[in-house]
């Protein structure tokens, strides 16, 4: 579709070339489709998604949840978690005692 064909101009693919690759790397990865699926039943739903932290997003805001609005919901949830580890690691690195001595901030 206008992703492969996105995605194969982007990294110099063909389509067939990049298609086979998606492929392929699907049939490897059977449990992260699973677990995409299970999420956009989850979205579709609860009307919200959650990072893997809790911090939630709610779609209400949605009249509509088509395929597309799906698709970013879960790209919230593994953004989302991996902002909110950033922000646990910049947090812990301002508690330090030891950083703090040697007058280190952020």
């Amino acid at each position: 579709g206008s992703d492969a064909s996105k995605y194969a101009s982007q990294w110099h693919f063909s389509e067939e070339e990049f298609k086979d690759f998606e492929d392929k790397w699907n049939s490897e990865r059977q449990e992260i489709l699973e677990w995409q699926s299970r999420l956009k039943d989850l979205a579709r739903q609860e009307k919200e998604v959650k990072t893997l932290f809790g911090r939630r997003r709610p779609l209400h805001d949605y009249r509509i949840l088509d395929d597309e609005r799906v698709e970013k919901a879960v790209l919230f949830t593994l953004q989302g978690t991996a902002a909110d580890i950033v922000n646990r690691a910049l947090v812990f690195l301002h508690n330090q005692k030891k950083l703090k001595a040697l007058d280190w901030s952020l």
